[in-house]
């Protein structure tokens, strides 16, 4: 396969995510396929993906060496989290901060992931370092969003928080 047919196939995607998306959310127009194609090359997406893909990988290789494909593969699966997207309407906005604003992201939730770290579980403890890495990635990619989008910051849950600890 030659790299135009992987951009061709890559545009017919987004062109295909853009329809089922405006099936689903009315106020969906198709002519956003090009912004959506465009966030999707953006360095900022190559880092996000890279960070719950990639890094991901290297840290099972690094400190669970003996069996990092299985410690990988439950990493790739508390990506799961990403599930309660799926209850919000858009489902993806660039400008959306998903930490503190999805319950599976939420502030209430990040210190059960944190408990299950000392739970003596090895599976318990592999899950909970999946997930609480997974919302570090979420929490990069906020920041990078906020960096070009200030009101992005100020409507975000993680302003709230850092307002309500005196951080502003």
């Amino acid at each position: 396969m030659h790299s135009a047919d992987i951009a061709d196939a890559s545009v017919l995607f987004v062109y295909a995510l853009g329809q089922a998306l405006q099936l689903t959310q009315p106020d969906f127009q198709v002519s956003d396929i090009l912004h959506i194609y465009i966030q999707m090359i953006s360095l900022q997406t190559v880092v996000h993906y890279s960070l719950h893909l990639i890094a991901p990988a290297l840290i099972a290789w690094i400190f669970f060496r003996a069996n990092w494909r299985v410690v990988y593969i439950i990493f790739l699966l508390t990506m799961l989290i990403d599930l309660d997207h799926l209850f919000t309407t858009p489902i993806f906005d660039p400008h959306r901060c998903s930490i503190g604003f999805h319950p599976l992201h939420s502030f209430f939730a990040m210190p059960v992931y944190a408990v299950m770290l000392f739970i003596r579980k090895y599976h318990l403890r592999t899950i909970a370092i999946g997930i609480l890495f997974h919302l570090f990635t979420d929490t990069v990619d906020c920041f990078w969003t906020f960096n070009g989008c200030e009101s992005c910051y100020l409507n975000s849950e993680i302003y709230k928080v850092f307002s309500a600890l005196g951080l502003n």
